[in-house]
């Protein structure tokens, strides 16, 4: 997870205390040498070096990227089932019923198809170069 967040620009993720897993009612139950495990959170704009996404801003960050790729030029999109989300290791999970299928990475997209959080990025770093 950390690493998915990392690879985003600063300008879509806010990385602060208010968007943080570990802010509990304004209780910080992660922190660092600066702002230690239990201390009263002042500033939701501060931040520490153990931030993760609290889950509703997760969801927020989801739909913003769903909301990116579906605003996409089509043309710039290649859905497959190798950058789809529903693909766990050489599994489709987005068939119906539900059930797994061994599917090749080439196949293309089905109707479930949703862009990975790989393929997002790859999306957006195409965008920023023009």
């Amino acid at each position: 997870m950390q690493e998915y967040m990392q690879a985003y620009d600063e300008k879509i993720i806010n990385r602060c205390c208010a968007t943080c897993e570990f802010n509990f009612c304004g209780e910080c139950a992660g922190g660092d040498d600066a702002h230690p495990y239990g201390h009263t959170i002042t500033d939701e704009n501060d931040v520490c070096t153990d931030w993760g996404p609290s889950l509703d801003y997760f969801i927020e960050l989801e739909k913003t990227n769903e909301e990116f790729v579906r605003n996409l030029d089509p043309s710039k999109v290649v859905k497959k089932c190798g950058n789809c989300d529903h693909r766990v290791g050489d599994e489709c999970y987005g068939m119906e019923p539900p059930f797994s299928m061994i599917v090749p990475p080439s196949n293309p997209g089905c109707d479930k198809w949703k862009a990975n959080n790989d393929y997002v990025i790859e999306l957006r770093n195409r965008e920023q170069e023009g």
